[in-house]
């Protein structure tokens, strides 16, 4: 309950019926995935599938015949052309022109500079260092620079934010391209920057949008993400390196529809985390009748296709329990479904 005074959710008995909705829907898929593993288990005469095999089968399974692989869709998503896209939609859907600055400097000569204008006034900036190299965090993440907002003497002031990714390096020959996951994660952090440039509130606290709770702060950069899951939208940016072709609709929408199945089990497991979070948080903490690992293995049981290895301890590397999102996990999945809905 204390977690959610900061949240969008009104209570731990609307997350929990969420989060057992997302369990029940999910039940069918749930079935016709462990019957399709244990067939592919019986196929293979392994005596019994292990962790490492479920992703791998997984694969093969969903694998589309017409369907690019992810090298081949890479050539067709150059970083250049991504990014003019992205400030493109950005323009067409809030109204706000990004473009590259001359003259503001940043901390290496991989980042660019962008500045955002709306209704033709300047109202911040965009820090964007998209590529790898030695010693950079090989993740995607966001940081919140500067608040805009008007102060008590009526002076506005800018909003900065920046966006860091890891796209792989050219190598020379090929400029930076991009994978689908390294578009989604770079949609996904432009949408939290997207969201603090464009917060308009005379209260320094209010522009803070922190204060919304990871729930709130989280569907931003979901909706963002939505576009790299559109056929259409993908095949209208897309652009090969080589060539200056674009990919059919069709090829798109064949290589998504793959990639949507296989995505069953990250959905999964994040609903199993979200479950865990939930219950090792709540009010009914069972801690004289069970184990930690006896918790883990009650919730990932109920979601999951395939059971856990008696070596897998998913608790231990959970860092989001005690980083900031305790009893929130489902913030990530709570902010996709309105997402999806907004997006439709």
């Amino acid at each position: 309950e204390l977690s959610l005074q900061t949240k969008t959710a009104e209570s731990t008995q609307q997350v929990t019926r969420f989060l057992q909705d997302l369990s029940t829907h999910s039940a069918a898929w749930r079935s016709a995935e462990t019957a399709r593993l244990r067939a592919f288990d019986q196929q293979a005469r392994l005596g019994g599938l292990q962790p490492w095999d479920i992703a791998f089968y997984t694969q093969r399974a969903h694998r589309h015949p017409l369907a690019l692989s992810g090298e081949e869709m890479r050539g067709y998503f150059p970083l250049e052309q991504v990014v003019l896209a992205m400030t493109q939609l950005a323009d067409t859907l809030f109204g706000v022109q990004i473009t590259p600055s001359s003259t503001l400097q940043a901390w290496h000569a991989d980042v660019r500079c962008f500045e955002v204008t709306q209704g033709h006034a300047l109202v911040g900036y965009l820090y964007m260092d998209a590529i790898t190299r030695p010693g950079k965090e090989d993740y995607a993440w966001s940081l919140r620079v500067w608040n805009r907002h008007v102060d008590a003497e009526g002076r506005f002031h800018k909003g900065a934010a920046a966006l860091f990714c890891a796209v792989e390096r050219g190598d020379g020959v090929a400029p930076p391209l991009l994978t689908h996951l390294d578009l989604r994660k770079l949609y996904h952090e432009f949408g939290h920057c997207l969201h603090q440039l464009l917060v308009a509130t005379t209260d320094y606290r209010l522009s803070d949008i922190d204060s919304l709770g990871p729930d709130g702060i989280e569907f931003f950069s979901e909706l963002l993400e939505r576009w790299c899951w559109s056929a259409e939208y993908l095949a209208g940016i897309s652009h090969h390196y080589q060539t200056g072709k674009a990919l059919p609709q069709s090829t798109v929408q064949a290589f998504l529809d793959q990639q949507k199945q296989q995505q069953g089990l990250t959905f999964a497991r994040d609903l199993a985390m979200a479950r865990l979070d939930l219950h090792l948080h709540g009010e009914t903490y069972p801690a004289a009748a069970q184990s930690l690992q006896q918790q883990v293995v009650e919730q990932f049981d109920a979601v999951l296709p395939w059971p856990l290895g008696d070596f897998e301890r998913p608790a231990q590397a959970f860092d989001h329990l005690a980083s900031g999102y305790e009893a929130g996990y489902y913030s990530y999945l709570w902010s996709r479904v309105y997402a999806i809905d907004a997006f439709a």
